[in-house]
């Protein structure tokens, strides 16, 4: 009687936390809920505000589970709680309401705030995002002057920049996803580089020979089934 087969022993799966630092008010849990659940879902709970809303994805066929939280507002907490969850994330995405160009004063403040409590001299992976896409058309220049003040503080960082809206889910995914991708270059588990979007649409090309893109996707039954 032969042997039975060892079962094949399931892959690993990738477990990242992504904090959304930002103003009140700008969308934080909704773009945190959109892209967990793909749905617009606008009543807060406060009590999701240090557990966070979990999401299985697979990236470059690597299996992940996301945490995405968004933490009490670094400038207004009186303890120490908003500053150990997001200066133990693995990757911010600092988020500003992109009709006002006022909330990005505040996500220069969280940054500057959670610096010393960051080991080590290199920040986690970071994006920078603009909430509310969704009424670009209707607030025109004003949209824009806030999309100009977003770019120029991606580019002062050094990171990618995304339009987003929790409404229509335009752009969620992918900036979250970016920072995902980002997390697993770090840890070594995927190669290359993620792409900004930004660079894609104006058309430029990396130098050298072009990198493979990494596949994003978030289809939980691939997981589970």
């Amino acid at each position: 009687m032969s042997a039975p087969e060892a079962a094949t022993p399931k892959p690993k799966v990738e477990q990242m936390r992504i904090s959304i630092l930002g103003d009140t008010d700008i969308g934080k849990d909704c773009l945190a809920k959109r892209y967990c659940f793909d749905m617009f879902m606008n009543e807060y709970d406060p009590m999701y505000e240090g557990e966070g809303h979990r999401k299985q994805c697979v990236i470059s066929d690597i299996r992940c589970m996301l945490t995405v939280d968004h933490p009490h507002p670094l400038w207004t907490d009186s303890s120490n709680h908003a500053f150990v969850i997001a200066s133990e994330a693995d990757a911010l995405l600092l988020a500003y309401d992109g009709t006002s160009p006022k909330s990005i004063d505040v996500i220069r403040l969280a940054k500057e705030k959670l610096q010393p409590h960051i080991s080590g001299a290199a920040f986690p992976p970071m994006v920078v995002a603009a909430t509310k896409s969704d009424r670009a058309e209707e607030l025109g220049e004003r949209w824009e002057k806030g999309l100009t003040a977003g770019r120029a503080l991606a580019n002062e960082l050094d990171v990618p920049f995304f339009e987003t809206s929790s409404l229509l889910g335009n752009g969620v995914q992918e900036a979250i996803e970016d920072l995902a991708t980002k997390v697993l270059q770090r840890r070594g588990v995927l190669e290359g580089e993620a792409v900004n979007p930004e660079e894609e649409t104006a058309g430029s090309q990396p130098a050298g020979p072009p990198k493979k893109r990494s596949k994003l996707s978030s289809n939980i039954n691939e997981l589970t089934g």
